[in-house]
């Protein structure tokens, strides 16, 4: 009896460290357990220098999205595709990941459905995104939530509003924010809180999260960050995202911060007991669990 009761301690042990999450700049994370991946927000392209970081027509790199899909076995794994919002750097490569992925579902909102339909005009294993619908993508729990994209200076939004047609190229200001969404991801017993919109309200299911996935780009301040995100979610591990620079850094080999979100002003200003779940991910590498 103690051996079987070893032997299934052991093999849970070992499913739970199965799980690859990798990084690929702002918020584009690959999620792999088994053989069995989901993306989110899809963008590997950067605007480049001549084109004024986008404020010029820019289209998809597709020999940089081949390179990323070959590299990660992603062909016939995929499984599902989330996108955030709709925003050129959160969805810009969308259309042409989903041309790539022939057994991804995309979750989104009709604006995301947009950027697919300038690929595949007909296509139809697209899910809108709903508050609080729950999505089964292979052994990927998936709650889709609503969130809050703040306002420039507490302002004004960036392209605010919707993608009412398909499009596959275009300057930054052409892709509108369309909905938004973080979200709830369990899998292999773990509990994944995707939280790139920090200004969004903490969804009750969100405590004692095993990884949090904290968007800086867009936080109220440090405090706020430290006590109601940080402090009602209960991370074990956090790793800050969105602290890149995606109009200068074209190469994706070695992030480069933006200046507005500080990524080291975060690390210092959280107390030594959460600084210690800190893990600051580099592009395309395996973010561990320890």
């Amino acid at each position: 009896m103690k051996t079987i009761v070893l032997t299934v301690l052991l093999f849970r042990c070992l499913i739970s460290y199965s799980l690859e999450m990798q990084w690929a700049g702002t918020t584009t994370v690959l999620f792999k357990s088994g053989t069995s991946s989901i993306l989110i927000d899809p963008v590997l392209t950067r605007p480049s220098a001549s084109n004024l970081w986008g404020a010029l027509s820019h289209e998809t790199d597709k020999k940089l999205v081949d390179e990323f899909i070959k590299k990660n076995g992603m062909k016939d794994h995929t499984i599902g595709l989330f996108t955030t919002h709709t925003h050129f750097d959160h969805a810009f490569d969308l259309g042409y990941f989903s041309t790539q992925l022939p057994k991804a579902k995309v979750f989104g909102s009709k604006s995301a459905l947009n950027l697919v339909k300038a690929y595949q005009p007909e296509f139809k294993n697209f899910i809108e995104s709903k508050d609080q619908s729950v999505h089964q993508a292979g052994p990927f729990k998936v709650t889709i939530l609503h969130a809050n994209h703040p306002e420039i200076l507490g302002l004004f939004h960036f392209a605010p509003g919707k993608i009412e047609k398909p499009i596959r190229k275009g300057s930054i200001l052409d892709f509108k924010m369309g909905g938004n969404f973080h979200y709830l991801i369990e899998v292999e017993g773990k509990k994944i809180y995707f939280f790139s919109s920090p200004q969004t309200p903490i969804f009750k299911g969100a405590k004692d999260v095993d990884v949090l996935f904290l968007g800086l780009g867009s936080s109220k301040s440090m405090e706020d960050m430290r006590d109601r995100i940080i402090g009602k979610t209960n991370p074990k591990l956090i790793i800050p995202v969105h602290w890149d620079n995606f109009f200068t850094e074209r190469s994706l080999k070695e992030p480069k911060r933006l200046p507005m979100f500080n990524l080291d002003d975060f690390i210092k200003s959280m107390p030594k007991k959460i600084q210690k779940k800190i893990k600051v991910p580099s592009y395309f590498k395996n973010i561990g669990l320890n």
